[in-house]
């Protein structure tokens, strides 16, 4: 009897572009972590940060796109499974590239730390 309660399908079915959009932020912290050198919390934090941002405004959308037109049918939900998730996935690597790039920009270019002591 509990699990009828709490079986995922029915809220996947309800919202698939905010479940498309949490799946995609979990594969992506997992092979992210799985495939950085972090060295320091700052290393570890241009990982983890940007994908958290980047999937917090899609899940904000991906929830207004589902409860303001939602779709019925199999078919639609499972065609928005899958653009949001790989749409949602995309976005998190190009954003995580555009973040550690512009890093990479500012201390080439000498400009000094933006935290710890400046002397």
């Amino acid at each position: 009897m509990l699990l009828k309660q709490i079986h995922p399908g029915p809220l996947i079915a309800a919202n698939p572009r905010l479940a498309a959009v949490a799946t995609a932020l979990v594969l992506y912290l997992g092979l992210a972590l799985a495939s950085a050198r972090a060295e320091s919390f700052v290393d570890l934090a241009v990982v983890i940060l940007p994908g958290i941002e980047a999937a917090m405004f899609a899940a904000f959308a991906a929830l207004y796109r589902d409860h303001v037109a939602p779709q019925a049918g199999r078919r639609h939900v499972a065609i928005a499974l899958f653009v949001w998730f790989a749409a949602s996935l995309a976005t998190l690597w190009l954003y995580a590239a555009f973040t550690r790039a512009g890093i990479e920009a500012y201390a080439r270019f000498g400009a000094p730390p933006a935290f710890g002591p400046i002397n």
